[in-house]
């Protein structure tokens, strides 16, 4: 069966049950594919594995952590066809009025029960037989058809049928030939793994629907995919976090400079302190030069004890600037990695004519929301992975995580089914300063006299280091902030739904990107028109939308408030729509709204 590799990913991976487009349930066993390995990040892919799957205990994990293997254990799989097999192979007959179950057990018994082109026919009134559309499935990830029981009053299987009422909890078992005689309930099916027990100590399997996706869980992680040369050596450099703290303070505007300083101990040719000093007086005395052009200069060419060699920063801060996305975020806004991004600002600077005004309020919109910066890209990198499944509930505490693996499939290897592809994205910068502000407001973290943005940041990585109730609301602001901003494009006017985008988080660098998830290898510059001509119009319904839902007064009483009306992405959030919260959105807007 071809289906494109995104609905793969989401819908047709091994384990999953489903509706084939022919009318019958099937089960999927086994994904065609091709290798891609040349076109990923394969090590940056195991360790955002890795992170995601120890979150499993061992024993609830059926999946090798990629560091406990090498790294040839695993193969990095494009998908492009479906195998699957007719399941479950338990039938009932179309006749309302009989409605006898058969059960078969394997497909050779199938066909040599089928009648020619006829098919599956009732042995009594002679009616087609069609698919029992329940199975059972269980958090230690079995799957089980339906047991269809035998009558106690008769002793046998064969008329059996189901009474169904629309609910598991009253649905029965009946025997026809006993006159409807009730034979026992539909509702617990025991589980003989003994995992994931209820209150009494008991494992039972759950009943689903073939539509009920809640008996498959795929297990996704996304990261940004880039090869650059620059990007690679940062990974692998012992002291990366000071790279990536440096890009992030707005220390240091190149990875690549910056891994040469560091290799070189800080004896490349730069001016020093005293020689800057003499420089920078000479170009304020030209006049010519703004302060940021003289900035933009200093990075350049000044002390290199401005750059990469901060050392004001603790070890618990550097440890986070070290983590995987904070690289990420690093490559991305390095002046050579997305050599397209095309920030707000700067468009706002160089627009002429009745151009400049539009773009100036829409620099003022975004700075009401707390924006630092709003960029735009066409070359967006990303991947997204699937590396195993869960069923029953997508919770590490709740589940277990199955792998992919099959006996003699993937030439023995553990595959990880990805995609790969270039498209375009909005990025998303919140104000250090503004957040921190909005901390110290309310009460949860104590101010600090002169901050700026460099030190505005420099504080709020320091409050995600304590790891404290501040640094979980910031961190659900910033994750409640990107629902919003991508809900907010599902207008009917940006040319994509809420379904076709995905979001991208760095939480610890307040940076966030919106890319449509087509993962196509093309772009149609929908996103980048919108960063020119509709700012203004978006962020207004970012605000709106912050302070009503259409489910409300139900969203409003709960908590947190957050619901599929207002802040919940159907595809396109990695962590299932968890910490989200409009309360903090609408607090953290008042806040801007009184501090203007």
């Amino acid at each position: 069966m071809q289906r494109s590799p995104g609905q793969i990913l989401y819908r047709y991976l091994p384990g999953a049950v489903f509706l084939h487009e022919d009318g019958f349930i099937a089960k999927t066993w086994k994904i065609d594919a091709n290798r891609i390995e040349h076109r990923v990040h394969k090590s940056g892919l195991l360790d955002a594995v890795e992170s995601a799957a120890e979150q499993w205990p061992s024993t609830n994990r059926n999946l090798p952590l990629p560091s406990t293997v090498p790294p040839s254990d695993f193969v990095v799989l494009e998908p492009v066809r479906v195998d699957w097999d007719v399941w479950p192979l338990t039938f009932q007959c179309s006749n309302a009025n009989c409605g006898r179950v058969k059960r078969f057990f394997n497909k050779e018994q199938v066909s040599q029960h089928a009648d020619g082109d006829k098919g599956l026919l009732c042995r009594v009134c002679g009616w087609r037989l069609t698919q029992l559309s329940y199975f059972a499935a269980h958090a230690c990830g079995q799957l089980a058809e339906l047991y269809t029981p035998e009558c106690r009053s008769c002793g046998k299987q064969d008329d059996i049928y189901l009474e169904d009422t629309g609910s598991f909890e009253t649905s029965s078992w009946r025997c026809r030939a006993c006159g409807g005689i009730f034979v026992q309930g539909t509702r617990f099916i025991p589980c003989r793994c003994g995992s994931f027990p209820d209150r009494n100590g008991k494992s039972f399997m759950r009943l689903y629907t073939v539509r009920d996706r809640r008996s498959h869980y795929p297990q996704h992680v996304s990261l940004i995919n880039l090869q650059s040369h620059a990007y690679q050596a940062l990974q692998a450099h012992p002291h990366r976090s000071q790279v990536s703290l440096a890009s992030y303070l707005g220390d240091e505007s190149s990875i690549a400079r910056a891994l040469q300083d560091l290799d070189a101990g800080g004896s490349t040719e730069r001016m020093s302190s005293d020689q800057w000093a003499q420089r920078e007086a000479q170009l304020r005395a030209i006049g010519v030069l703004s302060d940021k052009d003289i900035e933009a200069i200093r990075r350049d060419q000044g002390p290199i004890d401005d750059g990469v060699f901060h050392s004001d920063a603790p070890a618990e801060v550097l440890d986070i600037a070290a983590e995987q996305q904070m690289l990420e975020r690093s490559a991305l806004l390095d002046k050579t990695g997305l050599g397209d991004r095309r920030t707000l600002r700067l468009a706002a600077e160089e627009a002429v004519g009745p151009l400049r005004a539009p773009l100036d309020d829409a620099l003022t919109a975004t700075t009401r929301l707390g924006l630092a910066e709003l960029s735009v890209t066409l070359q967006f990198p990303v991947l997204l992975a699937a590396f195993g499944y869960t069923r029953q509930d997508r919770k590490p505490a709740k589940s277990t995580l199955m792998s992919f693996a099959a006996k003699n499939l993937y030439d023995g290897k553990t595959p990880i089914f990805a995609m790969a592809a270039e498209t375009e994205a909005l990025m998303v910068e919140l104000s250090a300063l503004d957040i921190h502000g909005w901390l110290v407001a309310q009460k949860m973290v104590l101010p600090v006299a002169e901050l700026s943005e460099r030190s505005a940041r420099l504080a709020m990585l320091q409050v995600f280091a304590e790891k404290g109730d501040a640094a979980h609301l910031a961190k659900t602001l910033v994750h409640s902030m990107s629902h919003s901003f991508l809900r907010a494009l599902d207008d009917g006017q940006s040319g994509f739904g809420e379904s076709s985008l995905a979001e991208w988080l760095s939480p610890h660098s307040l940076t966030f990107a919106i890319y449509v998830s087509s993962y196509q290898e093309f772009s149609i510059g929908a996103l980048w028109t919108l960063m020119h001509s509709r700012v203004r119009a978006w962020m207004e319904r970012i605000e709106e939308s912050a302070f009503r839902c259409d489910n409300d007064p139900l969203c409003h009483n709960r908590s947190p408030r957050a619901c599929e009306r207002c802040l919940f992405l159907t595809f396109g959030c990695r962590d299932f729509n968890e910490d989200l919260s409009r309360t903090a959105v609408m607090d953290f807007l008042r806040y801007k709204a009184g501090a203007a």
